[in-house]
């Protein structure tokens, strides 16, 4: 992971005792952002507008 990511994460702006963040990164390809391209579009299709 990125240790821009990381040092913003565990930065200061958290509350003391808060729990550490546990991030998880996944190597996307083409066909997941595709899918998440066609979410919002299924939904102007179907429901006139994209839920929020």
């Amino acid at each position: 992971m990125r240790d821009d990511v990381r040092q913003g994460a565990a930065g200061g702006h958290r509350h003391p005792p808060a729990a550490p963040v546990d991030l998880e990164t996944k190597v996307s390809d083409f066909h997941d952002r595709a899918r998440g391209a066609a979410v919002p579009a299924i939904q102007v299709l179907v429901l006139g507008t994209v839920r929020t």
